[in-house]
Order: C-alpha cells, then structure tokens, then sequence
C-alpha cells in the first residue's frame, strides 16, 4: 500500500509536489520517488511514497515506465496479478520486477482502457499514456482505496490524502452547506462528496481521463469482468479470495473479533496468530472476549490481545484524541472507532506486521447490520406506526430502549423513504435537524434531491428495500468505514485488506435475492449457514458488541461546560438555542445525547482544523 500525489497545471508544482508526497509519508515509508514532465503547454508530475509488500527490491519503486513509455503511480495491490502476467507471457511479454504495478502498465499498454475491468484488487492508480498525451486517473471498483481531486480552469490536483491536495497553494477550501446536511442525517457522507466545495473523490469502479492537448475531462465507468474459472459454491469463493488475499512477501496479520466474519477468515487463513482488542475498563467488550477465547479453541490459533487505551483521563486528553480524529478522517466522518483502529494497527506494526486481513464489508454485502430487518419488515413498522409514536411519549418500556424505539418511530413515520433510512444510520430526528440548521427546510428538499439522482445513478429499485439498504450502504456507509480503515491503518504504516469485498465474491453475493440473505429474521445467513460447520450455532448466533467505543463515559467526563465551550465556536452554522438544549438535556438526564454530542464536537473541531486559518 502507497501513497500517491499529482498535478497537471501550466505551472509547475514540482516543489509542492515533493512536500504533497512528503505529507502523505506514512502510507510509504520504505521509498519515494518524484517524477515530473512537459507536454505542450502543461507541466505533469507524479509522486508516489511505497510501503514494500510484493517485490520488495528498488526495482518495483515508483513512478515506473512500462516497455513502452508509460508511466504509472499505484497504491494498493491486485490479487489476480499472477494470472493475469502470465497471459501477458504467454503473447511474449517479458518483465523486469515480480510486481503487481508491473502488471497493471503492461497490460494497459496491451488492452488499453480495458484491462481496468480485469483488475481484482484494491487500488487508486494515475497512468501516462505518452503515446496519446492522456492521463487515466482510476479507482476500484468499491473505493477501497481513496484517491481525491481538486480541478478548476487552469489546474488539476490529485492525492491519496486530502492533507496532500493542501500542500498546492491555489486552492481554497470552502466548506459544501449539502455536504454538512447529509453529514448530520447520516454520520458520513455518500462517494464522491468529502464536506468540501471544490474537493471530491474519484467515483469507485470510474477513471477521469484528461486530454494533455486540450485540457479536457472525461469520467467514464468501467465494471469488472468476472473470471471463466468455474467455482463450487459460496464456501469455496471464500476460501479462494481469502486465499488470494494472503498474498505478500512480508507477514501477515489478522484481526479478529470474535463475530462471524473474522471467525471465517480465520478458519479459511494460514495466519496462526489472531489480533483481538479489548477496550480498558469496559465490561461490554469483556463479553466478546469470553466468546473469542472459547472459538480460539475450535481454531487452535494464538491470540494476541491488545488492550486498547480508556476514553481519557482528563478533558484536554480527550479533546487531542478528538481532534486527531477530525484531522486525520479528513473528509466528514464523526466515527470514534479511528482511535482504536488506528492503536489496533499501531500494535499490529509492532508485532512486525505491514499486513492484516480485516472481515469489514461482509455487514453490508451479505446483509449483516439489524436495520436490514427494520427495512424488510418496513410495511409492518409503518402499519404500527402510530402505536409505538404513541409509546415513545408515555415511555412504558425500559429505558435503555429508548434509542431503539426513537429510530423506529423516526424511520416508520418519515414518508420519503431515503430519508427514513437516514434515521436508521444517523443519530438526530427529521424535527431535531429542521431546527438545527436555519435554512433546515431548503437543506432538506436538496437532500432528497441528491438521494433521486443516486437512485437513477445506482439502479436502485425502491420497492425492494433490503436491496435499496444494500446499494445505499455501498457508497455510504462502507464508504465511511473503508475510509476509516484506511486512513487509520496506514497512519500506522499497515495495509489492511478485507477479503469479503474480493470481486469474484461481491459478484457471488449479488446473486443472492434479499430473502436468501435474510432468512426469516436471521442476518447474514449464508455466512452464518457456513461457520456453524466449524463453530456450534450457539457461538454464532450471538449478540455481538462490536468495536463501540464507549462514549457515554467519554462525554460525562468532558462536563456539560467545557463541551458548551467547544460548542459556542461554530453559532455561525448551527442553532445555538437547539445545541444548547440537546446538551442540557443529557446532564439533566432527560435523554442520552452521548452520539449526538459526540458528533457535534466533531464537526466543530473538523471544521477548525481544515476550514480556519
């Protein structure tokens, strides 16, 4: 895994270029190389930070020439790359390095534009085609790998990282009003947005191709060509992309919770030792790790615990976490779990791992998150609508189903279903954001505007709702959590891989219909079907606490007064009388606000660390 930086303008950036490649070291700290170019009127240069994993000699270091003059910059890895470099062999091509970036140029110099679609793998790569003076600018298929870009009249700027895009000084970053909306229904924000006016990424399974004789841009997607190779079964395309996933010349790691998915990868792996973590102080996760002890045994694997650090003990302490957090997600993601993903891959690094196998995505290609069922039983939620309104006002359940039974009244009693999903993944009601932001109304049809155009751009079909949560979730919410992954592992100098989003087997679950991911009210049933022959069905079908941080402490110990003196900072956006109140609320114990709180700190501390200067 890499980091890479570029630009094209009729200026030359060389000299921000080095310090754009630079800012982004931690993505590659074995190499580093620097390569700029005249064409025409534009100057084009390209720089690339190498973490080492396949072919660790010089000679795969970056920016690299194929035979015929083209040039590549590459983060990421491509599982099929053997197979594919031995077809090239086979029409006579010979190859100087054992690489995957070798791979990628020589076969774009044999299929052009097409052999993007015969890439498996994780990867954000820019090509110089010198025979046609073109740039290719390409992202995988599931925006594994980010790769953002700024672009205006008269130049174009490209990073793995947004902080390598602010090293060129031409560009203004002003924040997107929609952007902030979205990012208060949702938690997150939907590919391409990143909370930034002029900033966006690169759409996954897209390349962005620029004209070098007129400056010209063209997007066009591509998808990928699945292989002719028979396989037998769900199970045994686990297994194979699993397989395919463990390749490296440096070790590799695994992490592992305990849950369905990491349980699979370590029953199809051959790592023999299993990362686990624990937060300090937090009986929660105490039950994840009673459960990951006993399936350590059907496993007979090593397990490596790795306590991670408590909330903090003081509110300054906190604050720097937090700010950490905000300047290193970079785009709009208010998810705590950067902390402990990024001390995770800390400890990974120290163990002497520069790779570790991750089960993220399997949630939401198979179907594992519990609103699915809310969104299958969709027609009983609303039909019950009005009861359970009625409900949440008298309170005659327990109280710590308050949030569960506040979503469920939010969902079924919104009628623009795009925007009822958003009450299922964001933290404040429809009512709570109309009066959070002032122009809440206009910000709200602008929303549902965006949310139309995703439904034509994505084919979603709305009246299969499991379906529609999937397609969604892709672009949203993995979006978010590959984002986090990413960015935290390799602050760490770690490549993380997550084999259930290998292409052969993301195209295997899209065969499935809903009800076959679902059965009756059982998640992720085809996955759970296959482990319960390793593991009995009492292991699996479990409640799992996950890798929640424990946010209810972090804000008690913030106190009601130093978070209203964070808050106050940022009237200019939000309602100063509604924030007020929803922090008042929770000290006064009228509700917890703990994820509401969480992600208004954020927000202000994000905005801060990358809007004022």
């Amino acid at each position: 895994m890499c980091g890479i930086s570029f630009f094209c303008s009729k200026k030359n950036f060389n000299k921000e270029l080095e310090l754009s490649t630079d800012s982004i070291s931690h993505r590659g700290p074995d190499a580093k190389g620097i390569e700029t170019f005249k064409v025409n009127d534009f100057f084009v240069g390209f720089g690339h930070r190498r973490l080492s994993i396949i072919d660790l000699s010089s000679n795969a270091n970056q920016p690299f020439r194929s035979g015929k003059n083209s040039v590549i910059i590459f983060n990421g890895e491509i599982y099929n790359f053997k197979e594919l470099r031995a077809g090239l062999q086979k029409n006579g091509k010979e190859f100087i390095t054992r690489s995957d970036t070798e791979v990628i140029i020589e076969l774009y110099d044999e299929y052009g534009v097409e052999s993007f679609s015969m890439l498996n793998g994780i990867f954000a790569f820019i090509i110089f085609d010198q025979s046609r003076n073109k740039i290719l600018i390409v992202r995988d298929f599931l925006g594994v790998k980010p790769l953002y870009f700024y672009q205006d009249e008269l130049n174009f700027f490209a990073s793995s990282e947004i902080k390598g895009l602010k090293i060129f000084k031409d560009i203004d970053f002003k924040e997107d009003k929609d952007d902030i909306y979205e990012f208060f229904n949702t938690g997150n924000l939907y590919e391409p947005n990143t909370g930034f006016l002029n900033i966006k990424k690169i759409f996954p399974g897209s390349y962005l191709e620029i004209d070098l004789e007129k400056f010209t841009f063209k997007e066009k997607s591509f998808k990928f060509l699945r292989s002719k190779k028979k396989e037998n079964g769900l199970e045994e395309s686990i297994s194979n992309a699993i397989n395919r996933q463990q390749i490296s010349d440096v070790p590799v790691g695994l992490f592992f919770s305990a849950g369905v998915d990491s349980s699979l990868l370590a029953f199809n792996s051959k790592i023999d030792k299993l990362i686990f973590a624990k937060y300090e102080e937090d009986s929660h996760t105490n039950k994840d790790h009673i459960y990951s002890k006993i399936i350590q045994k059907y496993l007979k694997k090593e397990l490596i615990q790795v306590n991670l650090p408590s909330v903090g003990k003081s509110r300054d302490e906190i604050l720097r976490r937090i700010d950490n957090i905000a300047i290193n997600t970079e785009e709009l993601i208010a998810d705590y779990t950067f902390f402990a993903s990024y001390e995770l891959s800390k400890k990974a690094s120290e163990i002497g791992y520069k790779v570790v196998l991750s089960g993220m995505g399997a949630d939401e290609i198979f179907a594992g998150y519990p609103r699915y069922l809310i969104v299958k039983f969709d027609k009983f939620f609303r039909f019950v609508s009005q009861l359970m309104l009625w409900l949440s006002k008298v309170k005659l359940y327990p109280k710590f189903l308050d949030k569960k039974i506040d979503r469920l009244v939010a969902y079924s009693t919104e009628k623009n279903w795009y925007l009822a999903y958003c009450r299922l993944l964001g933290y404040f009601s429809s009512s709570e954001l109309e009066s959070l932001f002032k122009d809440g109304e206009e910000l709200k049809e602008a929303l549902k505007s965006r949310f139309k155009k995703r439904e034509e751009l994505l084919d979603i079909n709305p009246n299969n709702k499991v379906e529609a949560s999937l397609k969604i979730d892709r672009y949203g919410f993995l979006s978010r959590n590959l984002m986090v992954a990413d960015k935290s592992s390799m602050l760490a100098g770690i490549e993380m891989r997550v084999p259930f989003l290998d292409y052969e087997l993301v195209n295997i679950s899209q065969e499935f219909k809903s009800n076959s991911l679902i059965k009756g009210i059982k998640l992720k049933y085809p996955l759970k079907k296959i482990l319960s022959k390793f593991i009995p069905n009492r292991l699996i079908n479990r409640t799992k606490v996950g890798f929640n941080p424990p946010l209810d402490k972090l804000i008690d110990v913030l106190g009601k007064n130093f978070i209203l003196n964070i808050l106050e900072s940022d009237w200019a956006t939000l309602n100063k009388i509604k924030v007020i109140k929803i922090v008042e609320d929770h000290f006064n114990g009228i509700e917890n606000n703990s994820y509401k709180i969480w992600q208004l700190i954020y927000f202000v501390r994000w905005k801060k660390a990358h809007l004022q200067k």
